[in-house]
């Protein structure tokens, strides 16, 4: 068993300290580092000494980014599939760092040698994505592209590109996709409180067209739920309001279950779309 120790860095000391943050330490204050210092974690803190500590694994910041060169947040390949980096810590029992991974389900651990780098779809292969020629009505060529993509201007270059999802933004767009036969409420409550309640339930209503959303993307057939049985800890996107604040979170939920969602991007065009329906009745979520 060995600790990571990482030398203190003459110009890029604030990056050797949030690389041991991201580890799992405390950084207590440290902004930066001194060259000549020896850097690590114990206890849960950040941890420096201008004297080198014995049994350890020893990295300038830029051999330990060429040997580990993935962070939180990268997409990866892991065991065939895309996956996302999670979290990372140095498991000092086989003294090497280990990476949690999830593919939105489940999630699992993995050292460097299991991960490949994910490159997103070029948009740079015509031949794949262009469908042909058609004229438009003033007699002009018009080119047509996979139905999944669209030409746009980007940066002063024509480039086809993935179509972004559409999401529905109103409580009525999401009453006609879950196929609703009418979208008035009214509930049996003293004047005071309806207001309050029927925004819930609308509420209630649009997470669910949401979820039916991320299902077909998916490919699950029946709509997405977060799957409360499963032990693996995974994280999740939601909103959440504790009293002052709505926030937009990262991580396994420890009681708000309501506004939860697959992917960041879901959750964030949710709260964009309805963020006056959720400040009528965050006080219930």
């Amino acid at each position: 068993m060995a600790k990571l120790i990482l030398k203190g860095h003459p110009t890029r000391g604030k990056e050797v300290i949030d690389l041991l943050e991201t580890l799992g330490a405390n950084r207590l204050g440290y902004t930066g580092t001194f060259p000549s210092f020896y850097y690590w974690i114990g206890g849960g803190s950040i941890i420096s000494s201008d004297r080198f500590p014995g049994d350890t694994f020893l990295f300038t910041l830029e051999e330990f980014l060429d040997k580990y060169p993935y962070k939180v947040g990268d997409k990866v390949i892991y065991d065939n599939s895309v996956h996302e980096i999670i979290d990372m810590k140095w498991d000092d029992n086989i003294n090497t760092i280990s990476y949690g991974v999830s593919n939105g389900k489940i999630k699992n651990l993995a050292i460097v040698e299991e991960l490949q780098p994910y490159k997103e779809e070029t948009m740079e292969e015509p031949e794949e994505l262009i469908v042909g020629f058609t004229k438009d009505n003033d007699g002009s060529w018009v080119l047509n592209t996979h139905k999944d993509y669209e030409i746009k201007e980007i940066d002063g270059k024509f480039k086809v590109i993935k179509k972004q999802p559409k999401y529905p933004t109103t409580y009525e767009e999401c009453c006609v996709y879950l196929g609703l036969q009418h979208y008035g409420l009214t509930i049996d409550l003293p004047f005071n409180y309806s207001p309050l309640f029927i925004s819930l339930a609308q509420l209630y209503i649009c997470r669910n067209a949401y979820w039916k959303i991320a299902g077909e993307q998916m490919g699950l057939g029946k709509p997405w739920e977060p799957d409360w049985s499963d032990d693996e800890w995974i994280d999740m996107y939601y909103i959440s309001f504790d009293g002052k604040h709505l926030e937009k979170e990262k991580g396994y939920p420890c009681c708000n279950m309501i506004l939860i969602f697959p992917t960041a991007e879901m959750r964030d065009a949710f709260y964009e779309n309805f963020k006056d329906l959720i400040e009528q009745c965050k006080e219930l979520l």
